[in-house]
């Protein structure tokens, strides 16, 4: 039965890391609806926010450049020009702080928002030549790379997709957990933590099923005075689920009000 079961849970992750290539698709496609709602109610900040969030999923996605470059038309430049500069700020922060992907990230947004200006795009230019160098060389600490949160999150998500991936859901979960209260906005820890749920109840409700057909299986077959087919299927019901008290005491009353299987007749 815990072979069954392990071969189950294996099965259940094959399934759910198939689904995990998709998420980047996902995740894309929920932003660019969002923004087209937006976009229609005339809410042109979250129209933005949303092309920008989809482009983080797909950098040089065509569609949601195009709707960008729409905007202004229905709005004015005050908005873009608003969001541009917020972008350039937040990415000479980050290069100032050394934190490099970052940088490179909001400077990517600000291109995305202006493609005529030059200055985020040689930034960007800049920063594809120093990242390699820098970041992704042993000799450099990854500190200098990105902010310690960025560092302590990706150490939590590589933790939670090691204990996914050995079916050990409940500390996985614990972990996800902690990695969506550092960066509330960041999707894909709140996508393994609802996969987790649903392979959680699917388990359960599997280990439920075979609980109940051992208990009945019991049930009748004590009836039959039929007492070692009857006390194996109590023990095979409590194999499965051993906290519980009902096949304990099916199996109690066996020492006390039937005969041992040897000495039947």
């Amino acid at each position: 039965m815990r072979f069954f079961l392990l071969i189950l849970l294996l099965f259940l992750s094959l399934i759910t890391f198939a689904q995990t290539g998709a998420d980047t698709t996902a995740l894309y496609k929920k932003h660019t609806a969002s923004a087209d709602s937006a976009l229609a109610l005339k809410n042109y900040s979250a129209a933005m926010d949303n092309y920008l969030s989809a482009l983080k999923y797909k950098p040089m996605d065509h569609y949601s450049r195009t709707q960008l470059s729409k905007i202004p038309t229905y709005c004015g430049n005050n908005l873009l020009s608003e969001k541009y500069h917020a972008a350039i700020a937040r990415g000479d922060k980050a290069l100032s702080e050394m934190r490099y992907r970052d940088a490179r990230t909001c400077y990517i947004e600000a291109s995305a928002l202006k493609p005529q200006e030059h200055y985020p795009k040689n930034k960007v230019e800049e920063l594809d030549q120093l990242i390699p160098k820098i970041c992704d060389t042993k000799q450099y600490s990854p500190g200098r790379c990105e902010a310690p949160e960025d560092i302590k999150f990706k150490n939590l998500i590589e933790e939670g997709d090691k204990y996914f991936a050995n079916a050990n859901y409940r500390k996985a979960k614990t972990v996800y957990k902690e990695a969506s209260l550092l960066k509330p906005n960041e999707e894909y820890p709140k996508n393994k933590i609802s996969q987790i749920d649903k392979l959680e109840y699917e388990l359960s409700y599997r280990e439920n099923s075979e609980y109940q057909k051992y208990v009945k299986q019991g049930d009748s077959l004590l009836n039959l005075k039929n007492y070692a087919a009857a006390k194996k299927a109590y023990t095979d019901a409590l194999k499965i689920k051993p906290e519980e008290q009902y096949p304990k005491d099916k199996l109690k009353e066996f020492e006390v009000n039937w005969p041992a299987p040897a000495k039947q007749k």
